[in-house]
């Protein structure tokens, strides 16, 4: 992994290497990627990569289209970060490349800790957001709802309940991993998703 990349889903689905942007093709291409970079390092099978993104009912050109899709990210990011293996692929992503996991680690790091601790940390986690998570990829059938903030009648942003019918996706499980705490702590228990970040 020679280039350096920094992955982006806590708002528009962006890419960078080496500090510049990378255009990441049509539609179907960045939900295959948004969906690999949900389980970084990690092997996802064709058949689970074909329901996510066509659903129950995926057309007869589904394998087909997600051939071309590999293809066509691995023209971008390299071979030696998409990768086969068995009946699936895996996204190779290095350490903090990917915002979400940043995320994750900041929040991770603030819990238990006193205030004066934990709130740069919680701040920093939330600067990371640049609007709604995956924005532009709504309605794709692994982006449940509970991943797009709603506002609330007071203005502010919510989550809504992680508990979505789509609720054992991995985007849908971090959502319930970062908006509540088995602690009763306060900062740990407020971190909506989209919270503090504007729209672009």
């Amino acid at each position: 992994m020679d280039r350096r990349f920094e992955f982006r889903v806590l708002g528009p689905l962006e890419v960078t290497a080496e500090g510049e942007p990378l255009a990441l093709g049509g539609r179907q291409q960045r939900a295959l990627l948004a969906l690999l970079l949900l389980s970084p390092n990690e092997v996802v099978s064709r058949d689970r990569m074909i329901d996510a993104l066509w659903g129950d009912r995926p057309p007869a050109t589904a394998t087909n289209a997600l051939q071309v899709a590999v293809h066509g990210l691995r023209k971008i990011l390299g071979h030696d970060r998409v990768v086969t293996q068995g009946a699936g692929y895996r996204l190779e992503v290095g350490r903090d490349e990917l915002d979400l996991e940043r995320f994750e680690s900041l929040v991770d790091g603030a819990r238990g800790e006193p205030p004066g601790v934990a709130s740069p940390k919680l701040q920093a986690a939330l600067a990371l957001f640049r609007g709604v998570a995956l924005a532009g990829l709504e309605g794709a059938p692994f982006v449940p709802a509970s991943a797009t903030p709603r506002k609330s009648a007071s203005g502010s942003r919510s989550s809504g309940s992680p508990h979505s019918s789509a609720g054992s996706t991995p985007i849908s499980r971090w959502v319930e991993r970062t908006t509540s705490s088995p602690s009763s702590s306060a900062s740990s228990r407020s971190i909506p998703i989209g919270s503090g970040c504007t729209a672009t």
